[in-house]
């Protein structure tokens, strides 16, 4: 082959690996997620954000993966994202609506409450029209019971949060369907879920912060640690503490 030959042979390459990136980048992955900006509705030193986890993505041609969907502050729906942005030095006051199912942590350490007030989330549970009383709750053993669907964690703060999962084998095969899990047609948040709050101190100065779920989500792929866990919009996103 001569030398140009091969020159226009590579260049072709390189062209189709450029264009498999970028559909990657755009079909799959897709821009990246909208902001939900909380800053603005902080009152008396707190703010109070909302994020839901669901089974399934339904919402969109994207993969159908498990995923966070976060309450947009201005018009109360749940939009598929994982971006939020809250003020400097806040409690913040989180709730998490958990509708997916029990998935055994890899670790005991991420069972462990760590980094927010008093090292305790408070769990009540939702089924058949009832809601149970909140109970603190500092350590979540999920091999011992059915009691942990995915975690919310913050690294750079100390942050860990196992999200508790509807504990009954009844429930879990009894999931929502249609996401998000609240105000759809078939579920309009009936559907069998763990409601989780806490509340954390956002650090005195700006910055970006990553946060995601440490329960291995992306079944199929190696370690469990690919598609949803390491994409974000789904189970990894981004906390913007703003000054």
């Amino acid at each position: 082959m001569s030398l140009p030959a091969r020159v226009a042979t590579l260049v072709v390459a390189f062209l189709a690996v450029v264009a498999g990136v970028l559909w990657v980048v755009f079909d799959i992955i897709g821009p990246q997620p909208t902001l939900e900006n909380y800053a603005p509705y902080a009152k008396n030193g707190a703010v109070d954000i909302t994020l839901m986890t669901a089974p399934q993505t339904t919402v969109s041609n994207k993969p159908d993966w498990v995923s966070y969907f976060i309450k947009n502050p201005a018009t109360g729906q749940f939009d598929h994202t994982t971006y939020f942005a809250v003020p400097a030095n806040t409690k913040v006051n989180v709730t998490i609506l958990g509708y997916d199912g029990c998935t055994p942590l890899r670790n005991p350490v991420w069972g462990r409450v760590t980094g927010v007030v008093g090292d305790v989330e408070n769990v009540s549970y939702f089924n058949k029209g009832q809601t149970s009383s909140p109970q603190a709750v500092s350590t979540f053993d999920s091999w011992a019971n059915c009691s942990v669907q995915h975690t919310f964690a913050i690294p750079n703060l100390g942050i860990n949060v196992p999200v508790a999962s509807p504990p009954t084998v009844e429930e879990n095969n009894n999931l929502c369907t249609t996401s998000p899990c609240v105000g759809n047609d078939d579920d309009s948040g009936t559907a069998p879920h763990s409601v989780v709050t806490f509340s954390f101190t956002t650090p005195k100065t700006a910055g970006t912060f990553r946060w995601q779920c440490f329960i291995p989500c992306g079944g199929g792929y190696l370690d469990g640690n690919g598609g949803p866990m390491g994409t974000p919009g789904y189970m990894m996103g981004q906390m913007e503490v703003e000054a």
